[in-house]
């Protein structure tokens, strides 16, 4: 930055030859006059300056008389006149009654002195001077290791090298769980006058087991300097263990909370949808980080995620990874969720890992089929796959569905949970082979989807056990906003469940429908919990065959869905009121 030169208020000799010679007239702005020592006093002789205040110096400018030069001057600062640093040595003026400048690294400081080793004759001399000062910049802060680390507190550790021009007027420690903490983060801090050296802050308040990204910062009136990020992890509570310990071979990781608020019951094996985005989970979260770290669509496998003793890899789906609109849904297989308190996760994510294919996968990949246990017989996310005639099972059964034809329906990004199919209400519907996995003839099952609605007819959801009319599951909609699922045991009308229940569909609007099958009892739920009837099977029940139809009526045409279906799901387990919830959630 350029110095702005100025003109001391004061200035005092090691001698004066006359008044008409006096120190003063090395500031007086005429090039004219003169200061000049006494005879014989050179070398050596001096000359300094007062600034009337501290402050930044980064350079001089002094005329010599031009009778006297050349003459040979050690700069020196001090903050009292009485003790001297020597900032230049050996500085030669060979032109004179011209301003000569002479800059040096800044140094704080109030008078400045021209040491003379060396001139033409035997006094001291000094025609004009100023002082050439540096503006204030912010300061120069380094952060060190954090230290004390506890469960919920620890110290932060900073240096203030430099100042910047004048103390500081602030100094402390900012931190977050994201990075690149800022003071509009958690800090702890300080007012006062401060300048340079290693302080300590305290930081409080923080939570166990848990990934934090540290700066420590100091402020002056040129505003806020900070040091470079350090990250540590607290302990867990109580102190013992590996609190928090990390997954070798991964350079970042953010931690993830399923809320027990959501969980009535301990569930094992759920799979849970992680969204990543820039506003997402209950306190709307940025964590756009993650894509800022892996740059591309191509390192969306450069991820891992552990429960929570932060070394335990579940395995992962990647629904769908959307850099450029900096979202993704990931389905997360978690041991064990408990309830009466939060579950954590670790999410890491590491441009530089390689590919982490034993654990993570699209839905085309094999080791996805972890992800979802032997219970699921078909799970899809009605997304377009591998084409836009087809839509892919993620499950190990391989329960894929093609399409009447290619774009119908079509997919669309407007999902419940990322990309959906979208019915047209004519002749659209997806078809899924008959296969001995969908046998749901005996046991307990639960069949769930979720669906949007834009038009009121009388259309179907879902059919599984085609062929012949009655040894069907079938779930539909009816014109009067009525839902109507329907079973019988023996292929011979009437049917044994016939139950409609109406005002209970929505148009325009996102619902989840669960049939579940517990013993001879078939109950639908609406949205998780809403009980909206429950039927007793008579007699043995058994399909005609494992066929599935999505979106219509498996027998008539003129039955076609006006509207979307997400998340299509069957499971030979009935799921619990915990797990609907949760899935809901």
């Amino acid at each position: 930055m350029a110095l702005s030169y100025e003109i001391p208020v004061n200035a005092v000799a090691e001698s004066v030859y006359s008044a008409a010679y006096a120190a003063v007239k090395a500031i007086d702005s005429n090039m004219g006059t003169h200061w000049f020592g006494l005879s014989g006093h050179c070398p050596p002789s001096w000359i300094y300056f007062d600034l009337g205040s501290k402050k930044r110096i980064g350079g001089v400018k002094a005329a010599i008389f031009s009778s006297d030069v050349p003459q040979t001057h050690n700069i020196q600062i001090s903050d009292d006149a009485s003790s001297w640093e020597t900032v230049v040595s050996g500085w030669v003026v060979s032109v004179g009654n011209t301003l000569k400048e002479k800059t040096f690294p800044a140094v704080e400081g109030r008078y400045i002195r021209l040491y003379i080793t060396a001139s033409k004759r035997t006094y001291g001399t000094c025609t004009e001077f100023r002082a050439g000062i540096s503006p204030v910049t912010a300061p120069t802060v380094t952060t060190q290791a954090v230290t004390d680390i506890a469960p919920t507190t620890a110290t932060g550790n900073v240096t203030i090298p430099d100042t910047g021009g004048e103390n500081c007027s602030k100094r402390g420690v900012c931190w977050n769980t994201t990075g690149n903490p800022t003071v509009a983060d958690s800090k702890s801090e300080e007012v006062g006058s401060f300048g340079t050296g290693a302080f300590t802050r305290p930081m409080t308040g923080l939570s166990p087991g848990q990934h934090y990204y540290v700066k420590g910062y100091a402020y002056n009136s040129a505003g806020y300097g900070y040091g470079g990020q350090v990250e540590f992890d607290t302990n867990l509570d109580g102190g013992g263990g590996n609190p928090g310990a990390w997954l070798s071979g991964w350079a970042k990781r953010v931690r993830l909370t399923i809320d027990q608020n959501d969980i009535d019951a301990a569930l094992a094996n759920f799979p849970i949808l992680v969204h990543l985005g820039t506003s997402v989970g209950r306190n709307s979260d940025d964590v756009s980080f993650v894509f800022d770290e892996l740059e591309n669509d191509a390192n969306r496998k450069k991820i891992a995620v552990t429960t929570s003793n932060g070394q335990t890899q579940c395995y992962v789906e990647i629904e769908k990874w959307d850099h450029a609109n900096e979202q993704a849904w990931l389905w997360v297989k978690v041991p064990s969720v408990a309830s009466g308190a939060d579950t954590d996760l670790y999410l890491y994510y590491d441009k530089n890992h390689a590919d982490n294919t034993d654990y993570v996968g699209d839905p085309s990949d094999a080791v996805v089929h972890n992800v979802w246990d032997t219970n699921f017989k078909l799970v899809t996310h009605m997304r377009d796959d591998p084409d836009t005639s087809h839509i892919r099972d993620s499950t190990v059964n391989a329960n894929d569905g093609t399409k009447v034809g290619a774009g119908e329906p079509a997919v669309t990004v407007a999902g419940k949970i990322a990309d959906a199919q979208d019915f047209d209400g004519d002749n659209d519907y997806i078809t899924i082979p008959s296969d001995a996995s969908l046998n749901l003839s005996t046991g307990d099952w639960t069949i769930s989807f979720w669906v949007r609605i834009d038009e009121l007819k009388n259309c179907g959801f879902f059919a599984l056990g085609t062929g012949v009319h009655y040894k069907t599951i079938y779930i539909q909609q009816a014109r009067d906003e009525s839902i109507i699922w329907m079973m019988d045991a023996d292929g011979i009308p009437p049917w044994d469940i016939y139950h409609v229940v109406g005002d209970v569909v929505a148009i325009e609007t996102w619902m989840k429908f669960e049939l579940v099958r517990s013993g001879n009892t078939v109950t639908m739920y609406k949205n998780g919990s809403i009980n909206l009837g429950s039927d007793v099977l008579a007699g043995t029940y058994q399909l005609n065959n494992y066929e599935v139809y999505l979106g219509r009526w498996y027998f008539d045409t003129g039955y076609e869905h006006n509207g979307f279906l997400d998340e299509i799901r069957v499971a030979i387990s009935a799921r619990s009121a915990a797990w609907r919830k949760a899935c809901y959630e």
